[in-house]
């Protein structure tokens, strides 16, 4: 006579199971280009986030400096061109949109990398904070 018996594991069996090292370093392994992408912008939001708390008047001056350029340009005082096909050759990457402009094309990056971007705010904020 054969027992078929069902068994059933508890919430704390597949919590272990969830949390077993071997599967966890497993997938760390797997995602390691990524982790190392994530301390990277970590770390450069983290300098930018220093520097800019340590030089925060020089900043100031710049963010105005480009400010009136944008408004220079917008009033036909000045022409700003960029090309932009010469930063995508120098940055190796290609944008979806290519006649939109740098907004919107600076959102769908970060709507398309979120972790990454959340990661460098989050090294911005620490670097203000430590400095």
């Amino acid at each position: 006579m054969e027992s078929h018996e069902i068994v059933q594991s508890g919430w704390l069996d597949s919590l272990k199971q969830r949390l077993n090292t071997s599967s966890f370093s497993q997938k760390i392994h797997q995602n390691k280009h990524f982790l190392v992408e994530l301390a990277i912008y970590f770390g450069a939001g983290f300098l930018i986030g220093f520097f800019f708390r340590r030089f925060a008047k020089v900043a100031v001056f710049a963010a105005l400096a480009f400010i009136i350029m944008y408004v220079l340009q917008q009033m036909n005082v000045m022409v700003i061109a960029i090309n932009w096909n010469s930063v995508e050759q120098f940055l190796g990457i290609q944008f979806t949109q290519p006649n939109a402009d740098f907004l919107s094309m600076l959102w769908e990056w970060v709507r398309t990398h979120i972790w990454l971007t959340l990661s460098g705010i989050l090294g911005f904020y620490l670097g203000l904070k430590a400095s």
